[in-house]
């Protein structure tokens, strides 16, 4: 039996010969039925392989999209966690196959090979899935994980040579309707809500919500079932909710609830399965046992909600959750260092490194505690002022590193790694570390996040919304994620969309929504109500923060959306503030300058700041206000020193920007 199953249109034979071929010269084996035929054989054989193959190509096309044969071929690969979809001529996938991330092979036909390469590195991750070992076997030697560890970082890579295994979640038809409303499909869906702690002190909040989230965690695993992310499921703890509403609102079918008793080194967890639709409780179990037992419970949690939702279980007997650590009490810390760590607010962060090093202090194997350290050192100085920026890129460099260096299969160190990248401008390792850990874990809403951010910093905007708007679906209540989708809609001029989104934001308390809300302002020409926004945003106990007062702040603000005399009274604050600062001027000046038309300033500036994060200048200039600067002289030689011709030279070129050969081997222009 083959490797590979190909599903495809009669009218494609052609494309699909030469994709066959080139899968067979690079080792693998291919079944395809070359004629199409009908007949009793033909069916049986057909189901055979189909059943047999370790991943399953479904080839789409505009004739392929009607196709009953394809439809259920895909449907098959689908529910078995086997399908890698592409679009031979840039159609995307029929209703029912639209929440999987399409390759464009589009372009193939033409000569460009970064297609085939995300192709084999989506192919090398089901073929892996399909090699897992089953639950009970021995853990694997020294020297068979490092072989692992080799294979797996090598199919990330040879997915990460040219566009990777991010344009299988981002690419092709995906992209280019991004800005739709993703379909929520609801037969196959959950959330999880936090667990009750039922202790006896009610001292142990923390460590039911961590059974909660640890559990949501292991359920995101399975393929062909969609989890609510845990901020969403989460918003609705202690409202007094009636299930149906929250099931409605979440667009789930099924929803999970429980309690967890811990007295001592015993635990007791309780969760039952309620179907939304009717309030009929599916399935109820109860947990006991030992904290050294606590992985076993949990992964018995998951398996017994999947056998009740009858969703198959990809990969076999493959774990679901990993048996982190034997130290109990090294786990209870890195549960509150979690719980920490996802409240990004106030000293949460400083606490959360507190608790993550007294984890590892317990068990040095601790993958996962290096793992949420390094978390916490990679955001600390975007919500701490005082925490110096080098000092935290450092320590969470190491410490990804240690977690890697203890189980490379983790996805959040390869994430860590590509913000720090992301922060520091090697936008290259950035695409590099991110086609990584979302190859490892696909559906882990921060991963998505973060890189979406840096499709926008680069240019590729499509790309970005279509990363974004995957949150709707995963997590539609996170208010950073609501913020990212309102930040990519006014990059592309769709500003009614942008405050719908910000709006949503903003009553879920993320300030800096304020930012985006200024901006429509400005686009529609209201200066005085963008002026008032953009101040909102800074107020003292946001999720922004800036230097100047709040009255420059007004005044920058007017500079950027208002007249010649509003620019002469912003030019008045930057320039002294230049003169002073200018070794590392704040980077909200280089944002405004653009606003203002003075790209070659607004450049020098942007080169000048200290690494931080990026995102008020990349928006400005990727959005209509930064088409002057696209267009200015000095454009092209700026995006070199910062690593922007570089990434484009390796991944291709931004929506807005295409190389000009005719200027000398590096040229491009912009619209």
């Amino acid at each position: 039996m083959a490797d590979i199953f190909i599903s495809y249109a009669r009218e494609d034979r052609a494309a699909v010969a030469r994709l066959a071929a080139a899968l067979e010269s690079n080792g693998y084996s291919v079944w395809w039925d070359k004629n199409l035929a009908g007949g009793a054989e033909f069916v049986k054989e057909t189901e055979a392989e189909l059943k047999a193959a370790k991943a399953v190509v479904v080839a789409w096309s505009a004739d392929s999209q009607g196709s009953h044969w394809v439809a259920d071929e895909a449907e098959a690969g689908r529910d078995t966690g086997r399908l890698v979809p592409i679009s031979l001529d840039g159609a995307g996938p029929p209703l029912g196959f639209r929440q999987y991330q399409t390759i464009d092979f589009s372009e193939w036909a033409i000569g460009r090979e970064e297609p085939f390469k995300s192709l084999v590195g989506a192919i090398e991750i089901k073929t892996k899935a399909s090699a897992r070992p089953p639950v009970g076997a021995a853990p694997p030697s020294a020297s068979k994980r490092s072989k692992r560890m080799i294979a797996a970082v090598a199919a990330a890579l040879v997915a990460a040579v040219a566009v990777g295994v991010f344009a299988v979640l981002t690419g092709g038809e995906q992209a280019k309707t991004a800005h739709n409303e993703p379909v929520a499909e609801k037969l196959q869906s959950i959330a999880v809500l936090p667990f009750t702690d039922m202790s006896e002190a009610r001292d142990q909040e923390y460590f039911a919500d961590g059974i909660a989230d640890e559990i949501l965690n292991a359920l995101a695993r399975i393929e062909g079932l969609r989890v609510t992310g845990r901020t969403s499921s989460f918003s609705f703890k202690g409202r007094n909710e009636t299930l149906s509403t929250i099931g409605d609102t979440l667009k789930v079918a099924h929803i999970l609830e429980g309690s967890v008793r811990k007295q001592g080194k015993r635990v007791r967890i309780t969760a039952q399965l309620i179907r939304v639709e009717d309030s009929s409780h599916l399935w109820s179990e109860t947990y006991d046992g030992d904290l050294t037992d606590i992985f076993d419970l949990q992964e018995r949690i998951a398996r017994d909600i999947a056998g009740a939702l009858k969703v198959v279980l990809s990969g076999g007997a493959a774990r679901l959750v990993a048996r982190a650590t034997d130290d109990p009490e090294a786990y209870g810390l890195f549960l509150q260092g979690r719980a920490l760590l996802l409240r990004r607010i106030g000293d949460n962060l400083p606490n959360a490194i507190k608790l993550f090093e007294q984890a590892v202090a317990r068990d040095p194997d601790f993958a996962r505690a290096w793992s949420g350290l390094a978390a916490a050192y990679a955001t600390l100085d975007n919500y701490v002022a005082a925490a110096d920026t080098s000092a935290s890129a450092a320590a969470a460099r190491a410490n990804a590193g240690k977690a890697l260096a203890l189980d490379p299969d983790l996805a959040e160190p390869h994430a860590v790694l590509a913000y720090i990248d992301l922060k520091y401008r090697d936008y290259v390792g950035m695409r590099r570390s991110f086609d990584i850990a979302l190859a490892l874990d696909p559906s882990d809403p921060t991963t998505i996040l973060w890189a979406g951010i840096g499709r926008l910093f680069v240019g590729e905007i499509r790309a970005a919304r279509a990363n974004f708007d995957r949150l709707e679906a995963l997590d539609p209540f996170w208010a950073l994620g609501l913020l990212w989708r309102a930040n990519a809609a006014g990059v592309d001029n769709d500003w009614e969309r942008a405050e719908e989104l910000a709006g949503r934001g903003l009553a879920l308390g993320n300030s800096s929504a304020h930012i985006t809300t200024a901006e429509a302002a400005g686009a529609r020409g209201d200066v005085e109500r963008a002026a008032m926004y953009f101040v909102e945003a800074f107020r003292e106990g946001g999720f922004v923060s800036s230097d100047f007062t709040l009255v420059e702040i007004d005044l920058l603000g007017r500079g950027a959306w208002g007249d010649a005399t509003d620019r002469e009274r912003a030019l008045a604050i930057i320039d002294p503030y230049l003169s002073q600062d200018a070794e590392s001027p704040e980077i909200l000046v280089s944002y405004a300058l653009l606003h203002m038309g003075d790209p070659r300033r607004a450049f020098a500036t942007f080169e000048a700041a200290e690494s931080r994060f990026d995102q008020h200048f990349y928006r400005a200039l990727w959005s209509k206000a930064g088409r002057e600067a696209r267009q200015h002289k000095d454009f092209p030689a700026f995006a070199a020193r910062v690593g922007l011709l570089d990434y484009w030279k390796t991944y291709g070129w931004p929506d807005r920007c295409r190389p000009a050969p005719d200027a000398g081997a590096d040229s491009f222009e912009c619209d």
